[in-house]
């Protein structure tokens, strides 16, 4: 019976040094929130003060993913859906809105911009995302500010 004691209090005290090295890291390393910087409004403005429904994903966060081309986006952005069709042409949906007319006679519903140039052509939305710093999908009408195509949104990469 004494062995069996002295097992227990080995134990418990092995598990009482675990818990406390667990504690005294998680002091270490405090957890801080990161500000996002975003230009929606054509000026940079953190996320939180931007009066438009938005998402935005950092670089850093891209890459952790895996994701280098528009396609992957789907994956880390919330109401967004992107599929390619068998032209290769993308279609990007935001809130289910999509234009199924990707051709030279139709306009998407999605605006894509890449560095601040419009992409008018479903065909290079597939190109690979070289040094992007983050992206921002703004969901709803973004006439306003992006002119027209844009009445489902817009994906802006930075």
């Amino acid at each position: 019976m004494k062995a069996n004691t002295i097992i227990a209090c080995a134990i418990s005290a092995v598990a009482a040094m675990v818990s406390c090295r667990a504690l005294a890291e998680a002091e270490q390393a405090p957890t801080q929130l990161e500000e996002i910087i975003i230009t929606a409004e054509h000026r940079e403005e953190t996320l939180q003060k931007t009066a438009i429904s938005i998402s935005a994903v950092s670089g850093d966060t891209l890459a952790a993913s895996g994701i280098v081309t528009a396609d992957g986006l789907s994956n880390v952005m919330p109401s967004v859906h992107i599929a390619t069709d068998p032209g290769g042409a993308t279609q990007i949906s935001i809130r289910g809105l999509v234009g199924t007319q990707v051709d030279e006679e139709g306009d998407p519903a999605v605006a894509f911009n890449m560095n601040g140039i419009y992409l008018a052509r479903a065909q290079s939305y597939s190109a690979a995302f070289f040094d992007v710093d983050r992206i921002e999908v703004l969901r709803g009408p973004q006439g306003t500010l992006y002119g027209r195509n844009s009445a489902a949104g817009i994906v802006n990469a930075n």
